[in-house]
């Protein structure tokens, strides 16, 4: 006897339908499947609102707003956390307004997972103008473990050794750096003042003499004027010198440093009347000048080269 015969209902097709579909949702439902449900667009919203601010972050940095930087990087972090653009963003505009720590947090973010060797190189230059250069010179390495062949982290581990007192290891990385990046003409005088250091200042003035060459006559930089008129003065040419740091301060765009160069030339060959006479003027014309007084003050007491900057006359702490 059939089962039909022994009184056994045979479903439907309707019915046999339905309970396919019960079943196959509950599995859905189970395996957390969302392929029957509504596809929130909260996401690309985020996503899209995050874009917003990062532009308006970096167009705030280009202008060097700083603060208004970090406010929409902030608003970006917060609809897009952890992109690396953002997070390079921010980290650029905590630096910029010489809030390091928060700086080091964001580009910190970034090494965790992506082990970026370029992160890493602008993560190593904030730790060491907070004055870290032991963890600085952690990341330099790092990123060539990464890429070899990396400029910037060769000048990043050049720097570590500078500021250590270690010359000539800077010197050698520098020119490590030169040598995978041809172009990087800005580290020519970073060059030739570590040879200066040295006591080797006909090295220096090459260097130096290298970097002007690339410029007109009215283009090139105060600080290479200011370089090369240093270099000259440490050889002894007293009067070329002098004819280099007086055609700085007749520079549109002079600062207070050409003009105490100048009136240092002019005390170390004995020209004392000029000397104070260029001294003053520099006191009238840059009144809000950073340690300008004291530095004119350790000029008339004769001495014989002074610090005008950071560069100068660094100091790090481990």
């Amino acid at each position: 006897m059939g089962l039909e015969a022994a009184g056994t209902l045979k479903p439907s097709k309707p019915a046999s339908l339905v309970a396919l579909l019960a079943i196959v949702a509950m599995s859905l439902g189970l395996s957390g499947c969302s392929i029957f449900r509504p596809v929130s667009p909260r996401n690309d919203i985020s996503v899209s609102e995050a874009r917003q601010w990062t532009r308006g972050g970096m167009d705030a940095l280009d202008k060097g707003r700083f603060d208004t930087a970090q406010e929409f990087f902030v608003r970006a972090n917060e609809q897009n956390p952890g992109d690396e653009r953002v997070l390079r963003g921010l980290a650029e505009a905590y630096a910029g307004q010489g809030r390091y720590e928060p700086a080091i947090g964001s580009l910190q973010q970034i090494v965790a997972t992506s082990n970026d060797p370029s992160a890493r190189v602008r993560l190593g230059e904030i730790y060491l103008a907070n004055g870290q250069w032991f963890p600085a010179r952690q990341e330099a390495e790092r990123a060539l473990e990464a890429d070899r062949k990396l400029a910037a982290a060769w000048v990043l581990l050049g720097r570590t050794e500078l500021v250590k007192g270690a010359y000539h290891s800077a010197l050698e990385n520098y020119h490590r750096a030169m040598s995978c990046d041809p172009d990087l003409h800005e580290l020519q005088l970073e060059i030739a003042a570590v040879y200066q250091r040295l006591n080797q200042p006909e090295r220096a003035l090459s260097m130096i003499e290298q970097f002007v060459s690339r410029y007109p006559e009215e283009s090139v930089p105060e600080a290479a004027e200011i370089a090369r008129g240093q270099a000259l003065l440490d050889m002894g040419q007293h009067a070329t010198a002098i004819g280099v740091f007086a055609d700085a301060t007749r520079r549109p765009d002079a600062t207070s440093e050409s003009w105490v160069r100048l009136g240092q030339a002019q005390m170390l060959a004995g020209q004392e009347s000029e000397a104070r006479t260029t001294l003053a003027r520099a006191s009238q014309m840059f009144p809000d000048a950073a340690n300008l007084d004291s530095i004119i003050v350790q000029l008339r007491s004769g001495a014989p080269r002074i610090a005008l900057s950071q560069s100068d006359n660094p100091e790090f702490s481990e």
